[in-house]
């Protein structure tokens, strides 16, 4: 494993909001959402009725990029995706782990939806706030890093390792 990953992996971490692009019709929309990345997932809620989910419903295709906001040049950095949306399964295991972890990284969604502490129930808040939990699967990442060299970029597989060529 190069160098870099543990940095590309600490970078998303850093990060907290996604822009997810769908489209149909050949129309293109983006959304940022904010997000969780857990096991070479990345968690979010939507509403199921958002222009988003309905496009990723129709379009399997979907991408999604993570970025800060320099001011400089050569601090840009950013993550470049490839992949699909899927609604989560809120019975358990890792999908339900994950919402434990968004509520504990993003304590404002208790608040938001009313949440009795300590409860982690998915459904509540579900249904508290009309929305759904999914997540984007990368099938393609590529990390841009204008501080190692304009224009550098390492292409990657789901689980950060390089991909092959």
């Amino acid at each position: 494993m190069p160098a870099i990953v543990p940095e590309i992996k600490e970078y998303i971490e850093s990060c907290h909001i996604m822009t997810i692009g769908t489209s149909d019709n050949l129309q293109a929309w983006t959304a940022p959402v904010y997000y969780i990345y857990i096991d070479n997932y990345f968690y979010f809620f939507s509403k199921k009725s958002s222009r988003h989910i309905r496009e990723s419903q129709k379009n399997a295709n979907a991408s999604a990029s993570i970025h800060a906001n320099p001011q400089e040049w050569q601090d840009i950095k950013g993550i470049q995706m490839e992949g699909a949306i899927s609604e989560t399964d809120s019975k358990g295991g890792q999908d339900l782990a994950a919402f434990k972890q968004y509520v504990t990284r993003f304590p404002f969604v208790k608040e938001l939806a009313n949440i009795p502490f300590p409860s982690w129930s998915l459904d509540y808040f579900s249904d508290q706030l009309k929305v759904r939990w999914y997540k984007f699967v990368p099938e393609k990442i590529v990390y841009l890093d204008n501080s190692i060299n304009f224009g550098f970029k390492i292409q990657l597989q789901a689980d950060l390792s390089p991909a092959k060529t």
